[in-house]
């Protein structure tokens, strides 16, 4: 005979606050229907608890709808005398599960569901990024010109202006005019707020902008001493200060040359305005290859670290210049090599490199916006791949995070697109 299906719980009953009360019939259960109601209203609590940073963005159902669809895993794979166990080493799961930040993050979901986000975030890590994989992402020069990438050296001569001490500059961060001094500045004359204004509702309806970094309105002082610094973004000054040089021939063993690298530069406020720091590569799987602080030119001074953003607290260590580090890179790539980063005009620029093979994360998922607005990388890693970068507040960035990042997104892009086909 054709044994009869086993019922699987429905969906609960809507209550606008407490436990889902289950919606079944009891005479094909082959667990007590009071069994079942307080095994999930246990469920409901542990995923409360949980769930409690993200409910008020994601809905107070989440908790409800994720309780009953465990409950449901649990009763489809026990019987009657398995299943109080069963529910209670679930119970104990949900109790070292990380806190989820966003609805995306991998401790959300049921134990299957979990489990099936470890597995693609595995496959996903395994992933190895080739050029033919990610051709058709390849931007073109003039996608890189809308993109504010550089793809024309300025016809002067470059290096001519190397730094600005003794000249009068407006700070960035204040907009005060003041004279750049490589040594014996004032580490206190700035007063700024590091993080920008976001638009926050407030009581009445209305939206106003506050400041992330101290929830201060937008007309507020700074929240925060510095010396004044400043940053110079066309080309031609940029050349002026370094010249704007293309990718140099692969320099390394033959045959051993990478076909696609993801990037990341860490930057620093100088008496040159913003220099390169530090250049970290990762190959087409997310292995480091090379990961280089980089020396000033010659006269320059570092005026601040900008440590809370590139993590760098000095270059004591630096051993190449950014000639050097260049030539270093050449040891892995050539002008063909398919360079992915996020936002990679501006590692492009303050590398002072021209390269024309690039596949940018701002531009792969783009903003509704469009250019030049963009999503913060962090964020696409959130939504994307639901892990956390960029979570050291004060210590900075990681250039290689960052590189990784860029990369894992682009893993996903490509995975995605095989599913497609």
């Amino acid at each position: 005979a054709t044994p009869s299906p086993v019922p699987s719980p429905t969906a609960p009953t809507r209550e606008r606050t407490g436990p889902p009360v289950l919606a079944i019939n009891a005479a094909n259960s082959k667990i007590p229907m009071k069994d079942r109601q307080t095994m999930v209203s246990r469920l409901w609590e542990e995923f409360n608890r949980l769930y409690s940073t993200i409910l008020p963005g994601s809905g107070p159902d989440l908790a409800r709808d994720h309780a009953v669809k465990q409950e449901a895993e649990v009763y489809d794979k026990t019987n009657k005398l398995t299943y109080r166990n069963a529910v209670i080493t679930t119970l104990a799961g949900l109790k070292k599960r990380i806190v989820p930040t966003s609805a995306s993050h991998p401790s959300v979901g049921t134990d299957s569901q979990v489990a099936t986000k470890q597995r693609e975030q595995q496959s996903l890590a395994a992933l190895v990024v080739t050029a033919s994989d990610i051709e058709a992402a390849v931007m073109t020069k003039e996608e890189m010109t809308t993109w504010e990438y550089v793809v024309d050296a300025p016809q002067e001569p470059g290096g001519n202006r190397v730094t600005d001490d003794g000249l009068t500059k407006t700070c960035e961060r204040c907009r005060t005019d003041f004279v750049v001094q490589g040594e014996g500045f004032d580490t206190t004359a700035c007063r700024f707020h590091w993080a920008r204004p976001r638009m926050q509702k407030v009581p009445g309806g209305k939206r106003e902008k506050f400041y992330a970094c101290c929830q201060s309105n937008d007309a507020s002082e700074g929240c925060q001493l510095g010396p004044h610094v400043f940053r110079e973004g066309s080309a031609e000054d940029l050349h002026a200060r370094h010249s704007f040089s293309p990718t140099a021939p692969y320099t390394g063993p033959e045959g051993k040359i990478l076909d696609v690298v993801a990037l990341d530069c860490e930057m620093i406020y100088t008496t040159q305005g913003m220099s390169c720091a530090r250049i970290t590569v990762v190959d087409g799987r997310g292995d480091e290859v090379l990961d280089e602080l980089v020396r000033l030119d010659e006269g320059v001074k570092a005026l601040d670290y900008n440590t809370r953003f590139s993590g760098i607290k000095n270059l004591e260590a630096a051993i190449l210049d950014l000639e050097g580090a260049r030539a270093a890179l050449a040891h892995f790539i050539g002008p063909d090599t398919i360079i992915i980063g996020h936002a990679l005009e501006n590692d492009l620029k303050t590398m002072r490199m021209l390269h024309y093979r690039v596949v940018d994360t701002a531009v792969l998922f783009p903003h509704h916006a469009g250019p030049p607005i963009r999503h913060a990388l962090r964020e696409l890693v959130k939504v994307h791949l639901g892990q956390l970068i960029q979570t050291a507040g004060a210590e900075g960035h990681s250039s290689l995070e960052d590189s990784q990042g860029a990369l894992n997104l682009v893993k996903f892009w490509v995975k995605r697109d095989r599913e497609k086909k």
